[in-house]
């Protein structure tokens, strides 16, 4: 047999099996690092770490370094698998995520001027607070209108007291009561000192000493009280008159 003819038939029968099985394929870039328990890369694993996983970096010796990662894991790894940026891939993901937030704004603004009728949220936002403020303005100004008319009633009605009497009266009322209470406070110490006995001279000018500084001491708490009731009902008076407001 010819031997050309041979190698013709050989390579007719084997080329369809090598264009079938012949397909496009690509290298990963997901890597597994193994964390060491030892010092030594053929010591036990302890961890897998996946490609862009960020560790820090305890100490170097060598082609090894000892790392912990997010979790607090300590171990040693192969220094060459470390690097000090971030995978391409995870910047890669991270531009996808930032035109992905672009995209979405400049869909809304497109939106937003699709409809030049409507106002912007924050124009609406706006626009209620002000008509709220109004509102509240407007409650506020009905009040203090309500509150000049009871102020003015008060000023009108403030000379007279509410017995009908007036402010003199009422003051001149008031002295006279206090009178009279001192009377009855001096007639008590004077029944007081005649149920005392007399035994000797001396006792009895105890007693009229001792007599005269209660009739004295009551004397002038009475008058203290009675200047006191004097300032106050003056001072509730005036501010009644002034509607309620200390002149």
């Amino acid at each position: 047999m010819n031997p050309y003819l041979f190698l013709l038939i050989a390579f007719l029968a084997a080329a369809p099996y090598g264009v079938g099985a012949a397909e496009t394929a690509f290298v990963i870039d997901k890597l597994l690092v193994g964390v060491h328990q030892e010092e030594d890369l053929t010591s036990a694993i302890m961890k897998v770490l996946p490609t862009g996983t960020k560790l820090e970096v305890v100490a170097r010796k060598g082609e090894i370094a000892k790392i912990k990662d997010p979790d607090g894991v300590t171990g040693w790894v192969d220094a060459a698998y470390l690097m000090k940026s971030a995978p391409a891939a995870d910047l890669l993901e991270q531009l996808k995520l930032d035109k992905q937030a672009l995209a979405d704004r400049v869909r809304a603004l497109e939106s937003s001027k699709a409809t030049p009728g409507g106002p912007p949220a924050a124009v609406d936002a706006l626009t209620n607070e002000n008509t709220e403020l109004k509102s509240q303005l407007s409650a506020q100004k009905l009040k203090n209108s309500e509150l000049e008319t009871t102020l003015a009633d008060l000023r009108k009605n403030a000379p007279t007291t509410p017995g009908g009497g007036t402010v003199a009266a009422e003051l001149q009322t008031a002295n006279l009561e206090l009178k009279e209470k001192l009377e009855q406070a001096q007639e008590a110490i004077e029944a007081l000192r005649a149920q005392q006995p007399s035994s000797s001279p001396l006792d009895r000018i105890r007693a009229a000493s001792s007599g005269t500084l209660n009739a004295l001491l009551v004397l002038g708490i009475m008058l203290c009280m009675g200047f006191g009731g004097g300032l106050y009902l003056m001072d509730y008076l005036n501010r009644r008159r002034h509607g309620g407001f200390r002149v």
